[in-house]
């Protein structure tokens, strides 16, 4: 008994040599046993904006911190990441709009390349194209008097800026496209059949514009395709087709129907090329657009439970299939949510013009958003079993989507600044959506996996703060796959 006893040990802690004498694997930690350790970490009642406050922490461990331009905290927010080989390209907005070129080929020393600054306005996302030849850049805001005729030569109004990154140190304008009303949000870059295209919406508004007009729906609230295009004046967009939600239906949803966000992909069993649409309270929304200038919508599923609302922010698909099904998933952006922070869903797209919901998660314990947008989802990404989420307020989580009608946290992270000296700078928040500004305030979280040593990191974008550099546990390491 003694002696089972002791092989049973040995086993637990990985020292029995399995075949060809390697030590056998360590099974990582069971759902019930992650939850445990985890809790409810998440206290509502206490200053938000004190760093000191939001150090809590679970299976992810901080390898740096870099406010990479120090010199501008406090007036200048880090919002949409993207990576494309060894290259982070950070989007900034806050004194003017712009982002970062960042190299992370070694992740544990971020190193900022260079800084592309505009007047034009606001900017969230910086969507690099895979070749490194152009950045879109959006530029967005409450359209003022001079937006209404802009100057599209220089760059300025309400669109995309088409940014020339060849030389990396030296980013500058090649063109722009203007966008109605308020210029474009969210974009996102595909190449399908030799044509390299951008896929992008416009912003909604519901006040008077400066002309004396008033904007009422749809201007401004379709999703637009544009192939990207090289002339002898410089690279421009030219529109292929544009896709809008039914507006029979859009007219019953009280708190607006408008695309936010938009994922496109190759369908794995299909090959259809999929538009996945976050069509807030019109709900997840899949479009083929196989042929880029017909867009034909396939199914949509607007069920809000278990949440009381949707407000669906971000959809876009597992590239893993799990048990032969094609999984997507969906978050949604809540701004006040009594009793709930809002859900993070799974839906079954296996067959795109018949889909719905599987599965769902939920921050652990009594979390909700009693002051806009404060513990909402925003952004998440995937890799193996495991899919980041950027969680505001709430800090940056991990999940395990294995099976995605029982998902599960693994992991979570508050950035803070420095372990050992949290934060004390000003706290930059975002107008007028943040009346209050929160610390920390995650946007955006991104694996790589470094060509230096070969590990995967999590790199996350804190609004305030600048970019953080995380690492998870060993234990949990098997999850994120070879």
């Amino acid at each position: 008994m003694r002696a089972s006893l002791l092989v049973l040990l040995a086993l637990v802690a990985g020292c029995v040599a399995g075949p060809g004498g390697t030590p056998a694997a360590t099974p990582p930690p069971s759902a019930s046993s992650l939850a445990q350790a985890i809790g409810e970490p998440i206290e509502m009642k206490h200053n938000h904006t004190d760093a000191s406050l939001h150090t809590a922490k679970y299976g992810l461990s901080l390898v740096n911190w870099s406010p990479l331009i120090p010199q501008e905290l406090g007036t200048e927010g880090f919002a949409g990441l993207r990576i494309v080989g060894d290259l982070a390209y950070l989007a900034t907005d806050g004194a003017h709009a712009g982002f970062l070129i960042v190299n992370v080929s070694d992740p544990r020393e971020p190193r900022l390349v260079s800084q592309y600054s505009t007047p034009g306005g606001a900017s969230q996302e910086a969507v690099p194209t895979p070749e490194g030849d152009y950045v879109f850049l959006n530029l967005q805001r409450q359209p003022g008097a001079a937006d209404v005729a802009g100057a599209p030569l220089a760059g300025d109004g309400l669109g995309i800026q088409i940014v020339d990154v060849r030389d990396k140190a030296h980013p500058k304008l090649a063109g722009f496209v203007p966008v109605e009303v308020q210029g474009s949000h969210v974009m996102f870059y595909t190449e399908w059949q030799g044509h390299r295209y951008l896929i992008y919406n416009g912003q909604p508004v519901r006040e008077g514009l400066p002309t004396g007009d008033v904007y009422t729906e749809p201007v401004g609230n379709d999703v637009k395709i544009a192939e990207l295009l090289d002339t002898p004046a410089g690279p421009t967009l030219k529109p292929v087709g544009q896709y809008q939600f039914v507006e029979t239906i859009a007219a019953t949803k009280p708190g607006g129907c408008f695309p936010h966000d938009q994922w496109a992909e190759e369908h794995p069993l299909t090959h259809q090329l999929l538009l996945y649409i976050a069509y807030w309270d019109c709900g997840a929304v899949i479009v083929d657009i196989t042929n880029p200038a017909t867009p034909t919508l396939l199914h949509y599923d607007d069920v809000m439970a278990p949440s009381t609302r949707n407000n669906i922010h971000f959809f876009r698909p597992d590239p893993t299939l799990r048990g032969g099904k094609v999984i997507a998933w969906s978050g949604p952006e809540i701004d006040v949510s009594p009793g709930e922070p809002g859900y993070l869903r799974a839906y079954d797209v296996t067959k795109p013009d018949a889909f719905g919901q599987i599965g769902h998660w939920r921050l652990p314990g009594f979390v909700e958003n009693d002051q806009p947008f404060l513990m909402s989802p925003h952004n998440f990404a995937f890799r193996g079993d495991l899919m980041a989420v950027a969680h505001y307020h709430a800090g940056v989580w991990v999940l395990n989507v294995s099976d995605p009608t029982q998902p599960y946290a693994v992991a979570f992270y508050e950035p803070h600044g420095n372990e050992t000296s949290p934060f004390q700078g000003q706290v930059w928040r975002k107008t007028p959506n943040f009346p209050e500004a929160y610390f920390p305030n995650v946007y955006d979280a991104k694996w790589l996996t470094s060509p230096t040593d070969g590990k995967t990191y999590l790199l996350v974008s804190e609004r305030g703060s600048g970019l953080y550099v995380l690492k998870l546990d060993e234990a949990l390491a098997p999850m994120l796959g070879g």
